[in-house]
């Protein structure tokens, strides 16, 4: 639709005077007054929204809660507000959605029929009749400077010319504009318009400047008198230097059915991830049907896009070799591919800023600093790890003395575990191979994170005040990092070491420490020429051997093939500028990344709080403006301490052993609920395995909510009950307060309905709630680990070994569904499993002793039970493959050894020496 502009009048001033009054008052005003009454929208939504499970009984809240605002009188004026808050809502949406619609379509003052829409057109029309230039009044708005897209029926708008009386004919419109003699400006190119072109769009694509449709306008101004009026089939002009086909190696391509822009990237460029370059390449460009590529996913079949060259590298001289005392890499322009399984070298063109972007939830620390869900998620995997090292380590001692806790895991671990259990349930262990890349990792404000692959820098400098927290949060994230061989690190000169000073005098696994860049920097040449070296030799066994898929995969997993990601920390020194340039450079491509502290020709200015104010050299550019997570020293030296224990390094937590704690009020209370209970419960609740409740020995499987087997859990393991705050912070730790305690009142009421219905008895509680603590009815509910505890204390208080045998009897039977809490992933968990595991490992442990002699078969099924319950602790493993030597079973003992190997494996360790001469040792028999 095109229009002329009327002449602007004092009239169209009033109107629009009063229709910016009003919008304003529409969109500021109303909101304004209604938070001034106190009317704040974030009441009127939940808290948090109810899962699928949850439904039910979040209706049943709302509408108890809709029943009390009734009662109170709160309900009409919650209702009114609700209603005002959504009609501006929608009144807002219709000013947008005119707006956007005059803008592309032209200006309506009036439209058809009634309602809002009609009285918001008017207002809309008279503030743009005002505001906007006559060439946006006549044009549907576009990205640029405005010019007309070219109109799908020339005839029928030149046929309206003609009826209008101005002497227009075909041969003196249509055929002038869609015909150029040859002779006319022969060196000037011709194109023909499509639906959908506009001067600058074809400015853009042939010229490469938007702004230039002026020369396009003026190369046509005797045809095509308005640059604003295109017609599709119309011919133009175009200055000699345009392109009307791709430029020199650029090709075309037209999409399938069922191509992406990935299918068409990894075709075409190699790697999937240059789909950006293909978009950045042909996002503008006009298609065939007269449509745009607007957007990523969506591409149409027809369609031709355009295959750019990669931009000519340029030619540098090659730099200077280091200094013949250390050995190094040759300087080669071309590196061949790892032998070893490691990081890919970079795949994004040059000026490309990183990988991709991601939405990814942040953890905020006390100090301030935040850092990503997937950093945690990386840390709760290491403090898997060390708890599993930790049991590994265990001494049991089989005596039915009170179990020794295990050692507290440091606060910001703790704080990240219960973070990270939401997004990974259960971190265990899992050794990914190839390692993903070493990235700096930055948040903005919108919840959005970016990375920058620090291969791509050769080198990347963290200046500023926050520097040293950002160098130790990168590099605490990279070590982090849970890969079949861990990366390493390697700290050279005062500054790197003051970075992290809990390494400096620490020999741990995979990190060394220099007092001088010179030592340091050595021992980075020899490392690039040793990794040089296993690709050269990896290329020449390719080619004589012609390995394939398979041998290849098998070559990655050979420890000695194996290239880790390696860290190089330091603050650069003048005189060695070149040297370690030369060597980030050619180890780029090996695994071999630098962080420096201090001017490089790649880096980042960082602030204190983490913001990122500056940046310098390529791949940088977007990180501006973004935060960088960081770590305080205290943060980072708890952080290492449990990555490197993940490792196999010193547990500095296990080097004070803790006395056995006496019996606590819990398990007091436990024995107690045992021992004086006169008949049997109705309900009886299992906590070793996955959580069960069974009523009269019929396991119920429907009826109590996911939620409220949590709970139960809870409270069997807390036999003098719990608080609902507690219960609360331990089970919903995400959820609001409010919401939060509702969730544990409706949980409960839903575990009474249940029971009441399971057991016929109306009137019981079954969890009993008395000056705001919970607690279960110890005569309706039994719970296996308060017998576990009662017949622990049996056995410790007996008399001879016939009754101790007996009452450990009981311990076997209850132990034998598996670990406890099995299926319960809180961290509330983790204390009373360990408790709850190590108490019966001794008590079977002793059983095991007092049947070894005259019944080897039952310590051996003992002994086989106190494995599930603990599959890592090497002692009842040793005791099993005593027994299966001295009894004759060497196969036996040998495949009990091969189990232990198999499961030490998870935590990347070994059997000791000590499990290894049992199974040399001869049988009793063949001794004598």
């Amino acid at each position: 639709m095109t229009s002329t502009r009327p002449r602007r009048r004092r009239g169209d001033l009033v109107r629009a005077a009063g229709a910016v009054v009003l919008v304003a008052a529409l969109v500021i005003g109303l909101p304004a007054g209604l938070l001034k009454i106190g009317a704040d929208p974030r009441r009127l939504v939940p808290e948090r929204w109810p899962r699928l499970d949850e439904l039910g009984p979040w209706l049943e809240r709302t509408w108890h809660a809709a029943r009390f605002a009734w009662a109170d009188g709160t309900l009409l004026p919650g209702l009114l507000l609700v209603v005002l808050w959504v009609t501006w809502l929608f009144l807002l949406g219709l000013l947008l959605v005119e707006t956007v619609d005059q803008l592309r379509h032209g200006i309506r003052t009036m439209r058809t029929g009634v309602g809002p829409r009609r009285w918001i057109a008017g207002l809309i029309a008279a503030i743009l009749i005002t505001l906007l230039p006559q060439s946006a009044l006549a044009l549907p708005a576009t990205g640029s400077t405005p010019v007309a897209t070219a109109l799908h029926d020339p005839d029928r708008a030149e046929a309206t010319k003609a009826s209008s009386g101005k002497g227009f004919t075909m041969e003196g419109g249509l055929a002038r504009r869609r015909m150029v003699d040859a002779a006319v400006r022969p060196e000037c190119p011709r194109i023909t318009v499509e639906p959908g072109d506009t001067m600058t769009s074809l400015a853009s694509i042939h010229l490469g400047d938007p702004g230039r449709y002026r020369e396009i306008h003026r190369l046509n101004a005797d045809r095509i008198p308005r640059a604003e009026l295109l017609y599709p089939g119309d011919v133009l002009l175009l200055p000699p230097p345009a392109q009307t086909q791709p430029g020199h190696g650029t090709t075309a391509v037209t999409v399938k059915a069922g191509e992406t822009a990935s299918s068409i990237a990894q075709r075409e460029y190699g790697h999937p991830s240059d789909w950006r370059r293909l978009w950045q390449d042909n996002h503008h460009r006009p298609q065939p049907d007269g449509q745009s590529w607007t957007d990523p996913d969506q591409l149409r079949p027809g369609w031709r896009l355009w295959i750019t060259p990669p931009a000519a590298q340029p030619t540098d001289p090659p730099p200077p070799a280091p200094p013949p005392a250390s050995p190094s890499p040759p300087a080669t322009t071309a590196t061949p591919a790892r032998p070893g399984p490691t990081t890919a070298p970079p795949t994004t063109s040059p000026g490309q800023p990183e990988r991709g972007t991601s939405a990814e939830p942040v953890v905020q620390l006390p100090s301030g600093a935040i850092i990503g869900i997937g950093f945690a998620v990386s840390i709760a995997i290491a403090a898997t790890t060390v708890r599993l090292r930790r049991r590994h380590r265990r001494r049991l001692t089989g005596t039915l003395q009170p179990p020794t806790p295990p050692p507290a895991m440091p606060s910001t671990v703790t704080l990240l575990e219960r973070a990270a259990r939401p997004h990974d349930p259960e971190p265990v262990p899992r050794r990914h191979w190839p390692p993903p890349p070493a990235v700096l990792t930055t948040h903005t404000d919108t919840a959005e994170t970016r990375t920058l692959d620090l291969a791509d820098t050769a080198g990347l400098a963290l200046t500023g005040a926050g520097a040293p927290a950002a160098a130790r949060a990168t590099v605490t994230a990279i070590l982090a990092t849970d890969t079949r061989y861990p990366p390493e690190l390697l700290l050279a000169g005062t500054s790197a070491t003051a970075c992290l000073p809990s390494l400096a005098s620490a020999d741990q696994p995979g990190v060394r420490c220099c007092t001088d860049l010179a030592p340091a920097l050595e021992a980075l040449e020899a490392e690039v020429a040793r990794r040089t070296r296993l690709h050269a030799e990896a290329e020449l066994d390719t080619h004589i051997h012609t390995l394939g898929a398979n041998q290849a995969e098998d070559g990655r997993s050979d420890p000695d093939e194996a290239l880790p990601t390696l860290v190089f920390l330091a603050a650069p020194e003048a005189a060695s500028t070149t040297r370690l340039r030369t060597v980030l450079e050619l180890g780029r491509h090996l695994g071999v990344v630098g962080l420096l502290l201090g001017p490089w020709p790649s880096g980042l200015e960082v602030a204190e709080d983490g913001v990122i104010t500056a940046t310098s050299g390529e791949h940088t550019a977007t990180m501006v403006g973004t935060r960088t997570e960081t770590l305080t020293d205290t943060e980072a030296a708890e952080l290492l301490s449990v990555i490197l224990a993940a490792r196999g390094g010193t547990d500095h937590a296990t080097d004070s052993t803790p006395e056995p704690l006496p019996a606590a009020p819990t398990k007091i209370a436990a024995v107690e609920a045992a021992n004086t209970r006169t008949r049997p419960a109705p309900v009886r609740l299992q906590v070793f395995g996955p959580p069960r409740i069974t009523v009269l020995g019929k396991e119920i499987t429907h009826g109590v909510r996911s939620l409220g087997r949590e709970v139960l859990a809870y409270l069997a393991t807390h036999p003098s009950g719990t608080g609902v705050a507690i219960l609360q912070d331990q089970l919903l730790p995400e959820a609001g307060s409010d919401t939060g305690r509702a969730q544990i009142h409706t949980a409960v009421s839903n575990i009474r309905t249940a029971l009441r219905k399971a057991t016929g008895i109306a009137e019981a509680q079954f969890v009993h709630s008395r000056g705001g603590r919970y607690r279960l009815d110890s005569d309706l509910i039994a719970v296996d680990a308060h017998e576990l505890a009662a017949a622990i204390a049996q056995a410790r208080d007996a008399t001879s070994e016939q009754d101790q045998h007996r009452a450990l009897r009981r311990v076997l039977d209850l132990a034998r569904p598996g670990p406890p809490l099995e299926e319960v992933g809180y961290l509330w968990a983790e204390e009373i499993r360990e408790s709850l595991r190590q108490q019966a490992a001794d008590a079977l442990l002793r059983l095991a002793t007092l049947a070894r002699a005259h019944k080897p078969e039952t310590a051996a099924d003992v002994l086989s039970v106190a494995i599930t319950l603990d599959p890592y602790a090497e002692l009842v493993y040793q005791q099993l493959i005593q027994l299966h030597v001295d009894t004759g079973h060497r196969s036996a003992a040998i495949a009990v050894y091969r189990k232990l190997k198999a499961r030490l494996a998870d935590i990347d360790t070994e059997p000791t020496p000590e499990t290894e001469e049992l199974l040399q040792r001869k049988t009793p028999s063949s001794a004598t």
